[in-house]
């Protein structure tokens, strides 16, 4: 489990380096020599602070493009959803009929959208009902109570 930890946590320093430069990337990771090998709950609250560090430090436009490389990658290792997703689309005899499906009764979490030659899955968390929920294992260990900055 460690080493995943691990690896998740230097993806998101890499993503936040090459995208926002090494002097953020240095003050936004302070702390993951100790977090890779602690608690949940502590690696949760060391990542809420890493996000508040980012807020701080990065504008918008480059948080966005940070959370979009480190989703990218999270899809590529956790490839679950999307393989579900893949096999109710071979249900129907084209595309058009299974977004239409979709776009009636999509699953909980996620919608879909057609952008260009490209299908493109959304994540949904405000369709749970009860507020946020991130899939991210690094967040699981997150306390009652706590909330995490929307980036």
């Amino acid at each position: 489990m460690a080493n995943k930890i691990a690896g998740q946590i230097k993806q998101i320093g890499g993503s936040i380096e090459s995208l926002a430069g090494a002097e953020v990337g240095a003050r936004v990771m302070e702390g993951t020599e100790m977090v890779a090998t602690s608690n949940p709950e502590d690696v949760a609250l060391w990542v809420k602070a890493a996000m508040n560090r980012l807020d701080t430090l990065a504008d918008e436009t480059t948080r966005r493009q940070i959370m979009l490389a480190c989703g990218y990658n999270c899809i590529l290792i956790n490839k679950r959803p999307m393989e579900t997703a893949r096999a109710r689309r071979q249900k129907y005899p084209d595309e058009e009929a299974f977004l239409t499906v979709e776009a009636h009764k999509p699953p909980r979490g996620m919608r879909f959208e057609r952008q260009g030659n490209r299908l493109i899955q959304f994540y949904t968390p405000h369709t749970y009902g009860s507020g946020m929920h991130c899939y991210c294992s690094l967040m699981r260990g997150l306390p009652e109570g706590e909330n995490v900055s929307p980036t």
